[in-house]
């Protein structure tokens, strides 16, 4: 998903994205979308091999923002995010494809990737590595 799909910003920006097709046969088909579309189309996948997932609302600071999480601004919000969590052999494995993704869709153009190593740093990410930027919030059967 990380390497076939790309973030759609063009429907971010102008956040036209509340209204568009996010499911998982929606996303598959124009090859791009936001984190829901990411999120639902690798929880359709893993399912589709027998693999219970569910998706995490998260709040995510971004990258980098100053002040991380002490920050007065960042103690007290709302889910920004949504990541798709699968239970895989007695543990949960916590992803990222929308950050593991090179690709932007913007100005109507498919971009990035060209030669870009993928290297799925959110991909069975640790609590302690992916709690650096995203902030835990609640879990959703889709």
């Amino acid at each position: 998903v990380a390497r076939n799909i790309y973030y759609d910003k063009d429907s971010y920006i102008s956040q036209s994205h509340v209204n568009k097709d996010n499911s998982a046969v929606g996303t598959r088909v124009g090859q791009k979308g936001v984190c829901r579309g990411y999120t639902n189309l690798t929880a359709a996948l893993l399912r589709s091999l027998g693999i219970p997932t569910v998706a995490l609302s998260v709040y995510t600071l971004g990258g980098i923002k100053d002040g991380g999480w002490d920050s007065p601004e960042n103690k007290d919000v709302t889910g920004n995010h949504i990541i798709p969590v699968a239970r895989i052999k007695d543990r949960w494995l916590i992803m990222d494809p929308t950050w593991d993704s090179p690709n932007n869709y913007e100005h109507k153009y498919y971009g990035g990737g060209n030669g870009v190593k993928y290297p799925y740093r959110y991909f069975d990410a640790s609590i302690e590595f992916i709690s650096q930027t995203h902030k835990f919030e609640r879990a959703w059967d889709i």
